[in-house]
């Protein structure tokens, strides 16, 4: 099991399911949605205070967080997963502009989350 921890100091918007996507094709059925488990983090006080951090397919979520919460860099925020669409364990991590223009980012990590977490 792979932990996942907060990249930065912020404030939880949201945790849940992405119910958004309900694609047929998920092995989830659509129930859960594309992106599986998810938290959301906005980062008030810093250069990217207007921007929002996700993570996505996480497989159990930190059941102590709920909104509104303030996380510092390095807590918990739930394990690695392999919810939603996804095809094998990995952390989709995105950062999202205030336009809601998704940052490309989260390719590289994707990419190297599924050569080094997926192995074993």
């Amino acid at each position: 099991t792979v932990k996942i921890v907060s990249s930065t100091n912020g404030k939880i918007t949201n945790i849940g399911t992405d119910r958004a996507n309900t694609w047929p094709s998920c092995k989830s059925g659509g129930a859960m949605g594309g992106m599986g488990y998810r938290i959301l983090i906005d980062q008030p006080g810093t250069p990217y205070d207007e921007h929002t951090i996700v993570y996505w397919h996480l497989d159990q979520l930190n059941p102590k967080l709920k909104v509104g919460d303030m996380v510092k860099a390095g807590d918990f925020l739930g394990t690695m997963g392999n919810t939603g669409c996804s095809t094998g364990k990995h952390l989709h991590w995105q950062l999202i502009s205030p336009t809601g223009t998704k940052i490309i980012m989260d390719s590289a990590v994707d990419k190297y989350c599924a050569q080094n977490y997926t192995k074993g």
